[in-house]
C-alpha cells in the first residue's frame, strides 16, 4: 500500500514531466486531512464525478507497458524511470482508495 508521503513524492518529484505531456491545466491535489472544503476556498461545486475506476485501468495500462518495455526504461534519463518506477505506488493508492480521480466544476 502507498502511503501518502509515497504519493506526495511521486508527485512533487515529477510535477515537470506531467506539465510536459498535459499541460499546466492538470493539476493533482493531495489534501492534508480530507477535511478542506471548496467552500472554504470560496468556490462553488457545480459538477463532481468521481472517475477513480477509469483511471485504474489507464494506470493498469501503463503498468503493463512498463513491464514489457523494462529493458528499454533503464536506458531512459532518470526523471523517465523514476515516473515509471512510480507507476506501481500510485496504482496501489487508487486500488487501496488513498488517492481518488476525482472532477470537479467549480466558480468562484
Amino acid at each position: 500500500m502507498a502511503t501518502v508521503e509515497q504519493v506526495r513524492e511521486h508527485y512533487h518529484s515529477l510535477a515537470f514531466v506531467y506539465r510536459t505531456y498535459w499541460g499546466d491545466h492538470i493539476h493533482h491535489g493531495l489534501f492534508e486531512s480530507g477535511n478542506e472544503s471548496a467552500e472554504a476556498a470560496g468556490l462553488t461545486i457545480t459538477h463532481c464525478e468521481d472517475r477513480t475506476a477509469k483511471i485504474i485501468r489507464t494506470w493498469e495500462i501503463c503498468q503493463g507497458h512498463a513491464r514489457l518495455a523494462s529493458p528499454i526504461v533503464k536506458l531512459l534519463p532518470q526523471a523517465a524511470r523514476e515516473f515509471v518506477g512510480g507507476i506501481d505506488t500510485i496504482l496501489d493508492a487508487y486500488r487501496s482508495g488513498d488517492l481518488t480521480y476525482t472532477v470537479l466544476v467549480a466558480r468562484k
